[in-house]
């Protein structure tokens, strides 16, 4: 492949990202016009549609949190918080359940080589920015949408 090719893909990605980006947002206010301010379709809308933007956003930017973020606290180590918060269930609804088609690759791999391991880390790594990112896009909308109405939103 020629340097010249190479530069041409990535310039195609950053304009599908942002035609993706006008999409979602065009998108985004049809459903708060059609449906309203308190509306389940918008609350749904808020949710979704940003999600699916930054799944698209993730093939274009590589989406990490910096590393002492990955760091295990003290109350982690043992494990006991995330047990008692239901660790267990959750992973057997996402590896089993039908959530387990939005992250096929999210499992242990059969060949447990550093190599492997590294790329699930990696992957796990971008989805746990992937969330951190929705929530303040989330809270931001939700934000937004408070003080344009002046009182919270129902979603």
């Amino acid at each position: 492949m020629t340097r010249g090719t190479n530069d041409a893909r990535i310039v195609l990605r950053w304009v599908l990202l942002a035609l993706v980006s006008v999409v979602t947002v065009e998108l985004l206010t049809m459903v708060h016009r059609a449906c309203g301010p308190n509306s389940v379709g918008l609350a749904f809308a808020v949710v979704w549609l940003p999600m699916m933007w930054l799944g698209t956003a993730s093939c274009v930017v590589v989406l990490r949190l910096p590393a002492c973020h990955y760091a295990l606290r003290v109350f982690e180590r043992d494990g006991h918080l995330y047990e008692r918060l239901g660790v267990r269930l959750v992973k057997r609804l996402l590896r089993r359940g039908p959530l387990a088609a939005f992250h096929p690759d999210l499992h242990l791999p059969e060949d447990r080589s550093p190599e492997h391991l590294a790329f699930l880390d990696g992957r796990m790594r971008e989805a746990e920015a992937s969330h951190a990112i929705l929530f303040v896009l989330a809270s931001g909308l939700a934000a937004l949408a408070h003080a344009v109405t002046g009182r919270p939103s129902r979603w």
